[in-house]
């Protein structure tokens, strides 16, 4: 019997190592050679799996590669610039990765696939997706950095090591604005390159000057300076998307936003999990991996609050998280206020901290009044006439709708500059007509929107 057992082992493992092939190709994407495998066989469903940062590259994929190559053919390799591959001087960005995506897929596989990326490789899965929808049968999305607005990702930056390459101030808490590593960062581009700040990835010589050849950072700055504004409102695949609770490089307020834009898409948030869920929340991942690529139903529900209809008033208070219905909601001298899922008229935030998510918040008049404040909003909805009235304060705002008959933001104060981001936002107004914005805007009195 024993002799049996160990003949069966040996049947599976010469069967697994005919079914796996690691070797090196010459792309002419990017003219580099690059590190490539293949798992199972190839008659079964192909699953792509693209992974982000980090010169373990590829390897990352281990634990998945193993649970699934049985019963799929499993397509993964090392970007260029990372892991086994070239590492060069290369326009490192979402659209030529996409490319060569492609490339490789089509020496592989014939058939739509199961296309997965983690973190960088998220980025670039959707990038993908956006520019071949018919190629990918579903998507994942894990962990997606570099979706928002560039202004919002001084975190991932700072993973990346790209603080090194330039003369960057040190970064101190949140007070009356928020100070940002990459807007230091493009300031110092734009110094060298006022022109056309492009040209700092399309430019060998200017790559070499900046990052010495690192192609990591050449990757994380071709990430953060994609714009995504129109890619995500593109999608249709069918998508899944799956983020660590207490990811500290890309924001899960990104899941949120990626959710709430693509139609057919389902969201899960991993408890206590980083950014790495693929190892730190390991048997959690292949669970929910395994049944991403069985089901084929995709489904969005959120829902909102119904209780509390009546005034609210949050004064010098901190940690506190709101949800339900208010007619006025008032917040005066309090810090990490959290609204979420949650119905509001009329919304007032004097000196404080406060975030929105996934909340309504409708008026006849005015929607929300900010002042000398820190607001971030996720993922809601705003109309009214005038929608946000705002004095000395900085907004931060993704995957959000404003509908206002009138302005979208208005500032009584010309001396006196606002700070807007806008992350893959639309506006319908008397001044846009439902258009998404992605962008970093000084308001005052002077501007419209």
């Amino acid at each position: 019997m024993k002799k049996l057992n160990k003949l069966l082992f040996l049947i599976f493992f010469l069967f697994s190592y005919m079914n796996a092939k690691s070797f090196y190709i010459n792309e002419p994407i990017f003219n580099t050679k690059v590190f490539i495998q293949t798992h199972g066989n190839s008659s079964k469903e192909p699953i792509v799996l693209v992974h982000g940062l980090g010169d373990n590259a590829s390897r990352i994929w281990k634990d998945t590669i193993e649970k699934f190559k049985n019963d799929y053919y499993i397509i993964t390799f090392d970007l260029p610039g990372f892991g086994r591959s070239t590492k060069e001087n290369k326009e490192l960005t979402p659209r030529t990765y996409s490319l060569f995506i492609d490339y490789v897929t089509s020496l592989y596989t014939k058939k739509p696939f199961f296309l997965i990326g983690h973190s960088m490789g998220g980025a670039i899965s959707l990038k993908y997706t956006s520019m071949y929808p018919k190629k990918v049968k579903k998507l994942l999305l894990i962990d997606a950095a570099g979706i928002l607005h560039r202004d919002t990702y001084s975190g991932f930056l700072i993973n990346t090591g790209i603080d090194k390459f330039f003369k960057i101030k040190k970064l101190e808490p949140i007070t009356n604005q928020i100070t940002d590593l990459f807007s230091q960062v493009t300031n110092s581009l734009q110094e060298l390159i006022p022109s056309d700040l492009s040209l700092v990835l399309r430019t060998a010589y200017i790559r070499k000057m900046l990052f010495q050849n690192n192609t990591t950072s050449i990757a994380a700055v071709g990430l953060v300076m994609e714009d995504y504004s129109k890619v995500v409102y593109n999608i249709n695949t069918p998508t899944e998307i799956l983020w660590g609770e207490n990811d500290a490089i890309a924001p899960v307020r990104t899941g949120y936003v990626l959710h709430k834009i693509i139609p057919n898409s389902k969201f899960k948030i991993i408890p206590n999990s980083q950014h790495v869920p693929i190892i730190d929340s390991k048997e959690i991942y292949l669970k929910y991996v395994d049944g991403f690529l069985k089901n084929s139903n995709v489904s969005k529900k959120r829902e909102l609050s119904s209780f509390n209809t009546k005034d609210l008033l949050v004064q010098n208070q901190n940690e506190v998280k709101i949800t339900g219905v208010y007619k006025n909601l008032k917040i005066v001298n309090s810090r990490n206020i959290i609204i979420d899922s949650s119905k509001i008229e009329k919304l007032e935030i004097i000196n404080s901290e406060v975030e929105i998510i996934g909340s309504t918040i409708s008026s006849k008049d005015i929607a929300i009044d900010v002042s000398n404040s820190n607001l971030k909003i996720t993922t809601s909805d705003i109309s009214a006439n005038d929608a946000i009235i705002l004095t000395n304060s900085t907004l931060d705002i993704a995957g959000t709708n404003i509908f206002a008959k009138n302005n979208a933001f208005l500032s009584y104060d010309d001396k006196i500059e606002n700070t807007i981001i806008l992350s893959l936002s639309k506006i319908n107004s008397r001044f846009n007509d439902n258009k998404i914005f992605h962008t970093k805007i000084k308001f005052n009195q002077n501007n419209r929107l």
